[in-house]
């Protein structure tokens, strides 16, 4: 009677459920041996995992020797779906005599979506800017699950301790303002854009304080120089 190798065995492994953006992952692998009994001097040569679905979950690694194993897996960044994840165990005993020296085991990962937070940034005014007469305030916004987003552009006179709503405008990174219909002259300016995807709401400020100055100029002979600074041309004369 010839001898026939019999596949490796280890147990089945449980159905994973996690969230989308989950950290990595650990699932054992349990009672794993070459086989019966009258096969415990073989060896198991190789243990390995593969993924149906790499864009969600990339192909798992598995570490450890003997009877436990640990398969760990990481979903993709702001994906979501499910994943067929195939074990494969194998021994040294060899395929002679239609032998088998492997066992496969699957099991599904479940990465169930999670709304993501909307991302805002203030890109102009931010800190510094002499502003007199119409403006543009602008930003970027964008959020990772292509919700549209609602903007609210606010401002402060007093470096951020009171704030004060300017308008809803659409999402196109760029609004116009009228200094003059803000709160008046100040050097304690800053801007602040909020932008909600319905669930989530985040904002941005400027990064620092800048000037509203409207003040008109009080001669002729004043002007506003290339850094938006009134200059006075009058000069002294002295008679002798």
């Amino acid at each position: 009677i010839n001898a026939v190798n019999d596949a490796p065995s280890f147990d089945a492994i449980a159905n994973q459920v996690v969230n989308e953006d989950a950290s990595s992952q650990n699932v054992m692998i349990t009672s794993i041996s070459p086989g019966p009994s009258d096969e415990a001097a073989q060896s198991i040569i190789s243990k390995s995992a593969t993924s149906s679905n790499t864009a969600l979950i990339p192909n798992p690694s598995i570490t450890g020797t003997g009877a436990t194993a640990t398969l760990t897996y990481q979903p993709m960044a702001d994906a979501s779906g499910s994943a067929t994840i195939t074990v494969t165990v194998q021994d040294d005993g060899g395929t002679a005599n239609s032998g088998s020296d492997t066992r496969t085991r699957t099991f599904t990962i479940t990465v169930n979506a999670v709304n993501d937070a909307p991302i805002v940034t203030v890109t102009s005014p931010n800190g510094g800017e002499f502003w007199k007469g119409e403006h543009a305030v602008t930003w970027s916004a964008t959020d990772a699950d292509n919700d549209v987003l609602t903007i609210d552009v606010q401002y402060s006179a007093n470096n951020g301790v009171d704030w004060t709503h300017i308008s809803f405008p659409p999402n196109t990174g760029s609004y116009g303002v009228d200094t003059t219909l803000l709160a008046g002259d100040s050097s304690q300016y800053l801007i602040r854009v909020i932008a909600s995807d319905g669930t989530n709401t985040v904002q941005d400020d400027s990064d620092a304080v800048f000037t509203v100055d409207n003040t008109a100029p009080e001669t002729g002979n004043d002007y506003l120089d290339k850094n938006n600074t009134w200059q006075n041309t009058v000069q002294t004369m002295t008679l002798t």
